[in-house]
């Protein structure tokens, strides 16, 4: 939140536009986006590259296709639409307790 306050940061310049929808959903993206990366962490087994490279992945082609904040929009839709099949189709994924990390 705070980089919103900087001048010249990519967040800075979001909430400078005439239209405040586009500063939300940077910030509501980021919930689709872990459910997401944690999904493909635990189906890989605890392998966090691979959670890594999902995450760079999913801005890379952002940047590669040059994505303007309504692609961006659409992209965030379209990350929930998937985060909330994960949810359902992995429940037990989701749901199992407290995870012993040794």
């Amino acid at each position: 939140m705070p980089l919103v306050l900087v001048p010249g940061t990519y967040q800075h310049e979001l909430a400078a536009m005439d239209n405040k929808i586009f500063v939300v959903n940077f910030f509501v993206s980021i919930i689709p986006a872990g459910i997401i990366a944690n999904w493909f962490y635990y189906k890989n087994n605890r392998f966090i590259v691979a959670a890594i490279l999902l995450r760079t992945m999913l801005n890379a082609a952002a940047v590669l296709i040059a994505a303007g904040q309504v692609v961006k929009v659409i992209a965030t839709l379209l990350y929930a639409a998937i985060a909330v099949a994960l949810i359902i189709g992995a429940r037990r994924l989701f749901a199992k307790g407290p995870r012993s990390y040794l």
